[in-house]
């Protein structure tokens, strides 16, 4: 006679389950990963502008960057270089962190102001040229001529920041053919049959009469419809932030 004899197992426990994500790495991503990484990522404090009390803020974001040691532009004032960034707010777009030449600061603070102010009128100028292209944009559809106009001039985000002690400015990277379609003197130097140049002209028309002859858009430059570096002439430029808070309103 057979007898069944039950052997006793030793229990184990179910493995935890794995929680690597496989992710699809380009060919180029694999072998970066078999390198030594030497790039690190720079901490730069952004401020921000409030519209409802006209004041920056003193409190900042700090956001790290990757920035590129060799720039892709100089132009008379700044070295522009491109860069990366893992921030909430930055991750998708490449960047241009601009760095202030040493004879740039030394123009400007002859004018008596700190490199700190004139970087801040700067920005604040690009919200001011921002906000009247969209203010077009807002009274062309709410007369239903948007379809007629056709595509509108926008502004690329910019922000004030700080690397220590040095003030920079961060914009959108812009892909394309720069253009200048209004000089920062008034004069039209782009081609007077493109039509991205004859809106320039519209926007620095319009902002001359809705500011009540107080301002002027001038130096109207960038790619196709999307615009950067604006100039603004006035009798007293951001003396007291009231052109800005003129134009400001909701949008």
């Amino acid at each position: 006679m057979i007898e069944n004899k039950q052997t006793s197992q030793p229990t184990t426990s179910a493995p935890s389950p794995c929680k690597f994500v496989l992710r699809s790495l380009s060919v180029v991503e694999m072998l970066k990963l078999g390198k030594g990484i030497q790039s690190t990522t720079t901490p730069i404090k952004i401020y921000s502008f409030d519209f409802d009390t006209m004041c920056w803020s003193n409190t900042t974001n700090v956001v790290d960057f990757t920035i590129e040691e060799e720039p892709f532009g100089v132009g008379g004032f700044c070295k522009a270089f491109k860069s990366k960034s893992i921030g909430k707010d930055f991750l998708k777009n490449t960047w241009v962190v601009k760095k202030y030449l040493a004879t740039a600061i030394e123009d400007i603070q002859d004018t008596g102001q700190t490199i700190e102010q004139h970087t801040k009128k700067v920005v604040q100028m690009h919200y001011l040229s921002r906000n009247i292209a969209a203010r077009i944009e807002k009274e062309l559809k709410d007369s239903d001529a948007i379809g007629m106009f056709g595509q509108t001039l926008k502004n690329n985000k910019v922000f004030f920041g700080m690397i220590g002690d040095e003030c920079i400015t961060i914009e959108e990277f812009i892909e394309g053919r720069f253009k200048k379609y209004v000089n920062n003197n008034g004069n039209i130097c782009g081609d007077q049959a493109d039509h991205f140049c004859q809106k320039a002209e519209c926007l620095v028309h319009y902002s001359y009469h809705t500011s009540k002859k107080e301002l002027i858009l001038l130096d109207v430059q960038g790619c196709n419809n999307i615009l950067f570096d604006p100039e603004i002439a006035s009798k007293s430029l951001f003396a007291d932030n009231q052109e800005l808070l003129f134009f400001t309103g909701n949008l």
